[in-house]
């Protein structure tokens, strides 16, 4: 009785982590998914709320570390689109939520030429990202990054572009997924806790 009784628990625990590091990694794939959809949005310029005039589509990240937002880049009064998302949510399709369970863990643009990171980790806080735009125009696949801290727009260049999820459970970060997007518009999910910059 023993015996059956320590296997049987093993067979829990592995059984419980296997899980997890399943829906971990459907996540990632998720997010690139949807980076994705935004790629075939913007180069093939789909339709938004009645106007054919769609500059661009763009998916964008933010301190709401549950969901994150797809939308159309409609034209201003010019008739150009500025490639970031509206106030208020004017441009937004149906958001992406995320599992209850887990959460973004981060969001990263990488400076061109020093390598240097902004993150929403980023530390003091007047440095940190409070959001992070991917944006796709066509008739190039190629990705266009822009991003803000809470003063405003940072005015970088990004070579690529990351987002990090895991586990809300997981206090200690063991188990990260992270989507990588450069600026040739290729899409990596990185295996679990990769590096970023040798993924």
């Amino acid at each position: 009785m023993v015996v059956i009784t320590i296997i049987t628990l093993v067979i829990l625990v592995r059984h419980e982590s296997f899980n997890s590091s399943t829906l971990l990694r459907s996540l990632g794939y998720s997010v690139a998914l949807s980076v994705r959809q935004a790629q075939t949005y913007g180069t093939t310029v789909r339709a938004f709320g009645g106007s054919s005039s769609i500059q661009g589509y763009g998916i964008q990240f933010t301190t709401d570390l549950s969901r994150y937002f797809l939308f159309a880049d409609l034209p201003n009064a010019s008739g150009v689109g500025d490639g970031k998302r509206a106030a208020g949510g004017a441009e937004d399709l149906p958001p992406f939520t995320l599992n209850r369970s887990y959460q973004i863990k981060d969001f990263c643009g990488v400076l061109v030429g020093t390598g240097g990171l902004h993150c929403y980790s980023t530390t003091p806080s007047s440095n940190r990202l409070t959001a992070l735009t991917i944006f796709f125009k066509r008739p190039s696949p190629d990705s266009n990054f822009s991003a803000e801290t809470s003063a405003g727009a940072t005015g970088e260049s990004y070579q690529y572009a990351y987002i990090q999820v895991k586990a809300k459970s997981d206090s200690a970060n063991a188990s990260v997924r992270t989507v990588k997007v450069s600026q040739t518009g290729q899409i990596t999910v990185c295996p679990l806790n990769a590096d970023p910059a040798n993924c």
